[in-house]
């Protein structure tokens, strides 16, 4: 057994739920989760998560509000199931604001810790990211795409480049 769970996406269910100050007075709320499927990805299987892999785990979301964050905290507790729209409803853990039970995927990553401590579990509610709209592209711009890449287009002539797979794992994104 890992000593710490890998990082991907988990469903979890909501266990229970706070919101509070935090030492930096800011205002959080905190979802305590419990992982219940990992997805490895790809076409692999889902994965039941066992007991014993959760001793050890901090499993909280921590939803801290600022200026800054507060969009993207308000993005993912809808992505939870909340509905309402005040903040202080997730205080009250009675009706329709309670979110325990509530079940969504996760997102774990392992983040650097400040100081000597060991890496810190960082847990978010997955959500779907909203697609931009591409720059528009100047003729400047496309003059310098040329200028630096026309040659290579140019010599080609049609052919078709040969690449080993060594050169492709090399060159991947």
């Amino acid at each position: 057994m890992a000593d710490r769970l890998t990082e991907g996406r988990y469903f979890c269910r909501v266990e229970s739920q706070e919101v509070k100050l935090s030492q930096n007075d800011n205002w959080m709320v905190n979802l305590w989760i419990k992982p219940m499927l990992f997805d490895p990805g790809g076409n692999e299987e889902k994965v039941a998560v066992e007991a014993g892999q959760l001793e050890n785990h901090r499993l909280i979301y921590f939803g801290t509000i600022t200026k800054k964050s507060v969009k993207r905290v308000v993005k993912e507790l809808r992505a939870v199931g909340f509905t309402g729209d005040d903040p202080a409803l997730l205080h009250k853990t009675d009706g329709e604001h309670d979110l325990s039970g509530k079940e969504a995927w996760f997102i774990l990553r392992w983040r650097p810790s400040n100081d000597d401590r060991p890496d810190f579990e960082s847990w978010r509610p997955e959500t779907i990211r909203e697609a931009s709209a591409p720059s528009p592209v100047t003729d400047q711009q496309l003059a310098e795409l040329t200028a630096k890449f026309g040659s290579e287009f140019a010599s080609g002539s049609g052919e078709t480049a040969e690449v080993s797979k060594s050169e492709w794992s090399a060159n991947e994104l």
